[in-house]
């Protein structure tokens, strides 16, 4: 965010810092920013798209190398760009709906943002950058975002990268992960093809060096962590130091480097973070620049009219791109440039890997009534809980055509509101026993009493264990208050249990029978099929 500054490391200025959180030990988002900026950011991000996409006419922004047409079957395209925060709120976002449109019109395979502008660790479950980033169109989506986890001051954090992957590329991330200070530095997405063929793609952003009083900035929360650890060294400094050593050891493990940068820094010089980028150390390109080097670098912040400070560097390997160019102000969804790569998918993933993929389990059987009648009352409950059969009657009543705004994002609540409900109902429907000892309701009472008796002994241990699941295991045990029993006697009942449980063992098989021949009377009874049948088909399917 803004015009970067010389990148050193001063001890006065950590000791003027410790100065001044002891005046201010206490942060609050008022202390941050102020009421009307903060609000901009929590709301959807409206009114800044707005702003951004009526002053892009005020620039002269053309593109710096290829525009970004339709991409060529057998490349995968790759797309950078610093968003200047996503917006807090996930329904109604239209900055968001926004940048899932542009992604999906223009082919993205890998996209990197920075700057996401969200404390996700303090986000609800409907909330998370999962969630919120789906959509119908992906097949497949991976993803690794990551923001300053010491801090829980405001949903609104400055900052945070984030690196994710669509369709068929996605399938092919190997592992996931982030800056290992947990400070949102940077994450990234490991891509496997055959014979070992590996390519790590990082987003990163460097912060710039401000005030003391900017607590909201990025240099000063991480200045803040930093220096609650003991570590003295400027956050820019040590940021650079530590990527560029991981990159070196990726690299040295035979590893493709392609990393979406936001350096805060003038590219067009030799600065210590392109330095630290370019030199012995890691030895990575510039492959726009590389391709139109005749050209002279345009700047890649809206609002800095003088240099670039985004960028995205690769291993000498992958210099050869189809196309690349850093994309007109207004192309994306942030204040700076888009930048977009092709590379062939042979060079970028090397050929393809042969991976058969396994069967997915259903917990959801519909042969069985009673697994159908549980999914059934949990999806029925999930719909009472959030009013949605009386939410949907009111908008069938009140609904105009077309839609209004708040309308379609009534309709989207509820979308979400149905699948994860439907989600829920079916995680809980039934429990999937994948052992070798055959199931049946007798097995699994034998063994939940063990486990009832070592969970009470844990919790007279002073370990931490649940009240409530004792209680509702005892409960359904039919087993009377368990934590009245002397510690000595629960040992004992414990091993009574694993006893009975090894004679029912021996016998496992026949209880499975028994249970099925049970399943099967309570099909029959519904007036489907002949006993026989449905017996004959359970085995066959166990088989």
């Amino acid at each position: 965010m803004g015009r970067c500054h010389s990148m050193t490391d001063t001890t006065s200025s950590t000791t003027r810092y410790r100065r001044h959180i002891q005046t201010q030990t206490t942060i609050t988002p008022r202390d941050l920013l102020p009421n009307q900026l903060r609000q901009a950011y929590i709301d959807t991000n409206n009114d800044l798209l707005r702003l951004r996409q009526e002053t892009t006419h005020e620039h002269n922004s053309e593109t710096f190398g290829n525009s970004m047409q339709q991409k060529h079957h057998d490349s995968i395209r790759l797309v950078g760009q610093n968003i200047g925060c996503l917006g807090v709120r996930s329904f109604g976002n239209q900055k968001q709906d926004h940048g899932k449109e542009w992604l999906i019109s223009n082919s993205v395979d890998i996209c990197c943002w920075q700057e996401l502008g969200i404390s996700l660790h303090m986000l609800n479950h409907q909330d998370r950058i999962q969630e919120r980033l789906r959509d119908y169109r992906w097949s497949k989506l991976r993803i690794s975002a990551s923001n300053n986890k010491h801090e829980s001051i405001d949903k609104l954090q400055f900052g945070g990268t984030l690196t994710m992957a669509f369709n068929s590329t996605a399938s092919r991330v190997h592992a996931s992960g982030a800056d290992e200070r947990g400070l949102g530095r940077w994450t990234w997405l490991l891509f496997e093809g055959n014979n070992s063929y590996r390519t790590r793609v990082i987003s990163a952003y460097v912060p710039c060096k401000t005030p003391l009083h900017r607590d909201a900035t990025v240099y000063q929360q991480q200045a803040r962590v930093l220096t609650s650890l003991g570590i003295s060294t400027c956050p820019r400094t040590l940021m650079i130091q530590e990527l560029t050593d991981d990159i070196q050891r990726w690299q040295q493990n035979g590893e493709n480097i392609v990393l979406f940068i936001d350096c805060n820094e003038n590219l067009n010089k030799n600065g210590p973070v392109q330095r630290a980028l370019t030199t012995d150390k890691c030895q990575l390109i510039d492959p726009v620049r590389h391709k139109f080097k005749n050209y002279v670098a345009p700047p890649t912040y809206q609002r800095n009219n003088s240099f670039p400070i985004d960028s995205v560097f690769v291993s000498r390997r992958l210099r050869h791109i189809t196309k690349g160019g850093w994309l007109r102000f207004g192309e994306g969804i942030g204040d700076h440039r888009a930048i977009f790569i092709d590379i062939p998918s042979h060079i970028l993933l090397g050929e393809d890997k042969f991976i058969i993929p396994p069967p997915q389990v259903r917990r959801l059987k519909c042969e069985d009534p009673r697994i159908v009648q549980k999914f059934n009352d949990l999806l029925e409950s999930q719909y009472k809980q959030h009013h949605v059969l009386q939410r949907i009657e009111q908008l069938n009543r009140t609904f105009h055509i077309p839609l209004l705004p708040h309308e379609i994002n009534e309709l989207e609540k509820l979308d979400n509101i149905s699948t994860f409900a439907v989600k829920y109902s079916d995680k809980r429907c039934r429990k999937l026993h994948m052992g070798q000892v055959p199931f049946s309701d007798t097995t699994k009472r034998a063994g939940s009493v063990i486990n009832l008796w070592k969970l009470v002994i844990r919790k007279k241990l002073r370990c931490n264990v649940s009240s409530k699941l004792i209680k509702n295991l005892a409960s359904q045990l039919g087993i009377k208050k368990p934590m009245d029993v002397p510690f000595d006697e629960c040992k004992q009942r414990r091993n009574e249990a694993y006893k009975e449980y090894n004679k029912i063992k021996k016998d496992a098989k026949v209880h499975c029978r028994k249970m099925q021949d049970k399943i099967a009377d309570e099909y029959v009874a519904q007036g489907h099929e002949i006993k026989a049948s449905i017996v004959k088909s359970m085995k066959l399917k166990e088989e």
